[in-house]
């Protein structure tokens, strides 16, 4: 498993199925998550706490009762306020369950333009937004058939999120495409990060790929990130070795020149800043939970 972000390599779909359902937590066995991409729909429900979305070049603090909506190759992050914590609800769906794949006038003026990012859907819906009520109860129900994980359910699932997308565009929940975006323009750099993680990487090669000045870049990148390349890079890779101290019995120093550290120092260092944790105590700690 490639536990780094950019363009996502999870598998979330398949034809057979294709949507996934994940229940979360932050901080959890993470204290967020990076920057990433992928090319599904993403609906969020928050349950309980708070959290800071990262989308494109806007943050949004969303709570308990909001909804979160993600398009397709939108640009994301997901973290916590100081201290604080969120517990939510995600389905990631493939844009051919919402039936893109004919051509309908319906998809034609709607579906496919949402896909590709022609229309804009808001982000964020919150309980004083037009017709709140009617699209909480369309993404929660979404969200406990996915849950369900059936066959049967699928039926509901696919009504409940042409239902959601009717609802926000119904409420005028929606704008025209925008110009490309700072968070887009770093895809050449997260990419190349994500191909080359276990490697030496510097800022002006991460510059070159973003056609950008070595000043300028870094100036983007804190922008949209909130830190620097390097600090993004370490925290994906001490992401990496967190899912492998806790799924192998590999040595740690095997775990850290793994990652890409060439020094166990170096690496701990790295991991207690991050993790507040040793890596041991972090190995140990997952055990006995």
């Amino acid at each position: 498993m490639n536990t780094s972000a950019e363009h996502e390599n999870r598998v979330h779909t398949s034809p057979e199925k294709p949507f996934s359902f994940y229940g979360c937590k932050i901080p959890d066995l993470f204290s967020d998550v990076p920057l990433h991409w992928h090319s599904e729909y993403e609906i969020s429900c928050i349950r309980d706490g708070q959290g800071i979305f990262r989308i494109d070049d806007a943050e949004y603090e969303a709570a308990a009762g909001d909804i979160i909506l993600i398009q397709p190759n939108i640009v994301h992050s997901i973290r916590t306020p100081a201290g604080g914590y969120i517990i939510y609800d995600t389905i990631v769906f493939n844009r051919d369950l919402l039936g893109s794949a004919v051509q309908t006038r319906a998809c034609s003026r709607y579906i496919t333009p949402s896909s590709s990012g022609i229309l804009r859907l808001n982000a964020r819906i919150s309980k004083t937004d037009k017709g709140y009520k009617d699209l909480h109860s369309c993404a929660c129900s979404a969200a406990a058939h996915a849950a369900n994980d059936s066959a049967l359910d699928d039926i509901i699932l696919k009504s409940r999120l042409l239902e959601f997308i009717y609802l926000m565009i119904f409420n005028g929940h929606y704008s025209g495409v925008s110009a490309e975006s700072g968070a887009s323009s770093l895809k050449p750099a997260l990419e190349y990060i994500r191909s080359h993680l276990h490697e030496s990487i510097d800022i002006r090669t991460l510059a070159q790929q973003c056609h950008l000045s070595e000043s300028r870049f870094m100036s983007v990148f804190r922008r949209i990130t909130g830190q620097t390349a390097i600090e993004y890079i370490n925290r994906l890779r001490i992401r990496e070795a967190c899912y492998l101290l806790r799924t192998t019995d590999n040595d740690i120093l095997d775990i850290a020149y793994s990652c890409g550290y060439r020094n166990l120092s170096n690496f701990n260092r790295h991991f207690r800043k991050i993790i507040s944790l040793s890596p041991r105590e972090y190995r140990q700690k997952d055990v006995k939970m």
